[in-house]
């Protein structure tokens, strides 16, 4: 299966089916440049932060989408 996306965003990757977008998008042959992985506590998220160490294109975000500063930021680190 390829993807054709140079960047995708995904939130609630700390756990449950969010974390497992992630497993799947960096194990594609043609994986995204880049993959925002976006959770509301980045540093209890021990998984997501095994599979950044290893997977340079995963960029973890504090996201929390009820919170418009985090919206902000994360828009802003998108963007770019």
């Amino acid at each position: 299966m390829t993807l054709d996306a140079r960047t995708v965003l995904i939130t609630g990757a700390s756990s449950g089916l969010g974390l497992e977008y992630v497993r799947q998008l960096v194990s594609l042959d043609k994986a995204p440049e880049i993959v925002i992985a976006t959770c509301r506590c980045p540093e209890t998220a021990v998984e997501l932060q095994s599979l950044a160490k290893f997977n340079p294109n995963v960029k973890i975000l504090k996201l929390n989408v009820e919170d418009d500063e985090d919206l902000e930021v994360a828009f802003q680190v998108s963007v770019y």
